[in-house]
């Protein structure tokens, strides 16, 4: 596009069209805001089908409607403890063998949510960096490296973390702040004192303080967790949620245009440099997600609007008349822009009705001398288990109007 407000409104438009076409799939899914990746760019969206079975953790809020990948959901700051000016002075106890926060908790006989998870990270292969969160959360890389505004960031290995600080399972920040940047999510905050490494191998300090014992720069840094409070709306605990993402919409902006000088004129003949987006949808991963959301012990049930066929056409018997009838049925049928499967293979009708069941066209017509004795076709849809019987004449509107009622 030729300015932001265009390339803006190509976003809108494309994240219309995405749910349009999602919905006519048959999908219930989220569009959930995303963080931009590699691809990077201004800001983006996925669109995730709701399923137990999905890679990805959705946040979302019912109050406001608020969705966010749990990468990137907002958070609000949760409730500071107050600190209680008696508090006594930090202390070191022997903690053999416990590093992790789960262990160390158990050990002592406190709340998990007492302890402090420490990460060491190498920031830009230069700068060391302290990550604090609560024991019971897990820290975001992705928040963290847009808070502390890294080009590039990794755990530090077991003999760089001796190096800069002190033995990994028992890392602190007591003592450390003129050696090291610390930051830490807000969540620690909710407790009075605290339990933390003491920078050596099997001891912990109890009793720590945030402002008296240690300081730190507090971001947003933890990957979204039950019992936390949407950062938009703050008013109700997010829930969370599994999705397989089937679409992801990005606005880059110049982020590419500009280093590959890309540019055209704009209706004054001034060169403009272009504004960027990028749309993408999965389809194999769309129709996986379908499946997942539309399936029984019997097989899949495909959505009319992506099912491989819409009508599955099933003769039984070989007889003269049988045939000549699904023939028939199956040629004004294709005429009328209906896609059909035809079985018209030598088997039993059990392992035919269980063979369409496995594939699942939404809607199944059975062609048999049963029902040709009364002049009738058999109908039923692949997601219920009510047949209903429609005269053979009007077999062609009955299914065309159908197929249409059921694609809107």
């Amino acid at each position: 596009d030729i300015d932001r407000d265009a390339a803006l409104l190509s976003y809108e438009k494309m994240f219309a069209a995405y749910e349009r076409i999602f919905k006519r799939c048959g999908l219930s899914f989220k569009a959930v805001e995303a963080d931009t990746g590699n691809i990077g760019g201004k800001h983006s969206h996925e669109f995730q089908v709701l399923a137990n079975t999905g890679e990805d953790l959705i946040a979302v809020c019912k109050s406001c409607g608020y969705a966010a990948n749990d990468e990137l959901v907002d958070i609000a700051p949760c409730v500071e403890a107050e600190i209680v000016e008696n508090t006594p002075a930090f202390a070191s106890v022997l903690t053999k063998d416990q590093k992790t926060c789960g262990e160390v908790a158990d050990f002592l006989g406190v709340s998990i949510t007492k302890t402090i998870k420490t990460v060491l990270f190498l920031v830009d292969e230069k700068t060391p960096v302290m990550a604090l969160c609560r024991g019971d959360h897990e820290i975001n890389e992705i928040k963290l490296k847009k808070a502390i505004a890294a080009k590039s960031m990794r755990l530090m290995n077991i003999e760089e973390s001796m190096n800069h600080v002190g033995p990994s399972g028992f890392l602190g920040p007591v003592g450390l702040n003129d050696k090291i940047k610390i930051v830490a999510d807000h969540a620690i905050k909710s407790q009075p004192a605290l339990i933390v490494g003491a920078n050596q191998v099997d001891h912990h300090l109890v009793n720590v303080v945030i402002g008296r014992d240690f300081n730190a720069d507090f971001f947003d840094l933890h990957l979204g967790a039950v019992g936390d409070l949407c950062g938009r709306c703050k008013k109700s605990p997010l829930e969370f949620v599994r999705g397989i993402e089937v679409g992801h919409i990005f606005y880059l902006g110049k982020k590419y245009s500009e280093s590959m000088q890309s540019s055209c004129l704009d209706e004054n003949g001034k060169d403009r440099v272009l504004e960027m987006g990028c749309y993408g949808i999965g389809i194999g991963r769309t129709a996986a997600a379908a499946i997942e959301q539309h399936h029984d012990t019997k097989g899949i049930i495909w959505p009319l609007a992506i099912a491989p066929f819409q009508v599955a056409l099933v003769r039984l018997g070989n007889e003269a008349e049988t045939i000549t009838a699904a023939d028939k049925l199956y040629n004004v049928l294709q005429e009328s822009s209906v896609e059909v499967l035809y079985d018209d293979r030598d088997e039993r009708p059990g392992v035919k009705f269980a063979d369409q069941d496995l594939i699942g066209c939404p809607i199944r017509l059975t062609v048999g001398a049963r029902s040709l004795k009364n002049n009738q076709i058999e109908v039923k849809l692949r997601d219920s288990d009510e047949v209903n019987f429609v005269i053979i004449a009007e077999v062609k509107e009955y299914i065309v109007k159908l197929v249409n009622v059921m694609l809107n």
